[in-house]
């Protein structure tokens, strides 16, 4: 089974959507770059891919978030 990690994280005032550490978007708001990762988890799963899904919060802490999010 194939894995993969979807991060969001706030850089530079914008939130970024890595994927396996590699930039993959940016958004102006938390809440769309969350929306956008956990699409891509959703449709991953179902492809039978291993996700783990990662988002910074307002204050700093990186948390686990379910791929269903």
């Amino acid at each position: 089974m194939s894995k993969m990690q979807l991060s969001v994280l706030q850089v530079e005032g914008s939130w970024r959507l890595l994927l396996d550490g590699q930039g993959l978007g940016r958004f102006t708001r938390r809440s769309a770059a969350v929306s956008c990762a956990s699409e891509i988890a959703r449709l991953s799963k179902a492809d039978g891919v291993q996700v783990e899904l990662l988002a910074q919060t307002e204050f700093g802490e990186l948390v686990a978030l379910p791929a269903s999010a």
